[in-house]
């Protein structure tokens, strides 16, 4: 595509939520092209149709659909709708949109899958209740469509994953995890009709990747697993014409692995504390990664051994401190969004003490 979105903010009401547009260029400068507010509850799923022309965002217990346009990159809301009934907490966690940009799948907090049929009249876009399927029995926290719109993938945040028929609802298989009670499943999607890739974790301690082959004859699974991390998995995509998966960690690691075989192809550490998305990008035939950490967003250009960090954007607005450093006298703050001085008058500034542990202390000093 030739944009890249980013949605950022809805953080408790403080930062209203916005859907940013960037320019899917290597040596771009970091200034947004477009912005779309949308309240003040923050998107937790976005996902493109198939020509990049549309994409559908669950917020809250709504969710919305939106079009970009190609050349300008202004994106703008189509439709938006109630998608979770949930009697208490709705929250839709999780939509999908079809490789058309006509369909919509969504699984929310009232245990339900819902698909819903986009249609236009007298130029405004309406969306239509197609089927309801009762199949879940915990809250949807990921769903996709597969490549010719015949199967939904959808997992619940425990030991299995549902495939359903989109036309009849039906369940057509389960993809149950082996292991301990803690052990769930976290995100999965199709590389093809007959091929699903799931990510796991195991006691919040160990991630791992599973890939299903789907015998037409049996529609027996068989399941191949690799361990891919110690510790927890914050994003993944399916890249490089379903060929590769990217992985980005709670600790600040760019991990790519190999569908084939699922062996890991590269480890990029980072200097973020969590990834929150990272994706590929392909421009003029150069690789690079699109990746997001909790408030900044930058490309990384792939250079065979080389991983070289571009044009770095902070998106948030905030002042939350995670480094203080005594200096003659005054305090250098990091903030996780911007760097600035700040004079003290306090004298017995602690080595590397943070703003938080100096204000503790001196409340404690004080009584």
């Amino acid at each position: 595509p030739k944009y890249i979105l980013v949605s950022a903010g809805g953080d408790l009401g403080q930062q209203p939520c916005k859907i940013v547009v960037y320019s899917n260029k290597l040596g771009f400068t970091p200034e947004s092209i477009f912005e779309e507010n949308c309240g003040s509850i923050p998107i937790t799923s976005m996902e493109f149709s198939k020509d990049f022309g549309r994409v559908a965002c669950s917020k809250g217990a709504y969710c919305y659909v939106y079009e970009l346009n190609q050349e300008t990159g202004k994106i703008s809301e189509i439709v938006h709708f109630q998608s979770d009934f949930a009697e208490k907490q709705r929250v839709q966690k999780c939509a999908a949109i079809s490789i058309a940009g006509e369909l919509i799948a969504t699984a929310g907090s009232d245990c339900q899958v819902r698909i819903w049929n986009l249609k236009i009249k007298n130029g405004i876009y309406h969306a239509n209740l197609f089927k309801e399927i009762k199949a879940l029995r915990e809250p949807g926290i990921c769903i996709h469509f597969g490549e010719n719109e015949k199967y939904l993938f959808v997992t619940t945040g425990d030991k299995s994953g549902k495939i359903l028929e989109v036309k009849s609802g039906v369940i057509v298989n389960h993809l149950i995890l082996e292991g301990p009670a803690k052990c769930f499943m976290k995100y999965g999607n199709f590389i093809d009709e007959c091929t699903i890739i799931t990510l796991h974790n195991e006691q919040k301690s160990h991630s791992f990747l599973s890939l299903w082959k789907l015998e037409p004859q049996t529609k027996y699974l068989k399941k191949e697993t690799i361990k891919v991390h110690d510790g927890s998995i914050s994003s993944y995509s399916i890249c490089w014409e379903h060929k590769e998966i990217l992985l980005g960690t709670t600790d600040g690691i760019i991990k790519r692995f190999s569908v084939d075989g699922l062996k890991e192809i590269d480890y990029i550490p980072q200097s973020e504390l969590r990834i929150t998305h990272v994706c590929q990008l392909i421009n003029n035939g150069e690789n690079a990664l699109a990746v997001a950490s909790d408030n900044s967003y930058y490309i990384l250009k792939l250079d065979g051994d080389s991983k070289k960090k571009l044009a770095k954007k902070e998106l948030c607005d905030r002042s939350k401190v995670y480094e203080a450093v005594g200096e003659e006298g005054s305090v250098r703050i990091f903030s996780n969004t911007r760097r600035y001085l700040v004079a003290v008058s306090y004298t017995h500034l602690r080595a590397h003490e943070t703003l938080r542990y100096l204000v503790c202390r001196l409340l404690l000093e004080k009584k």
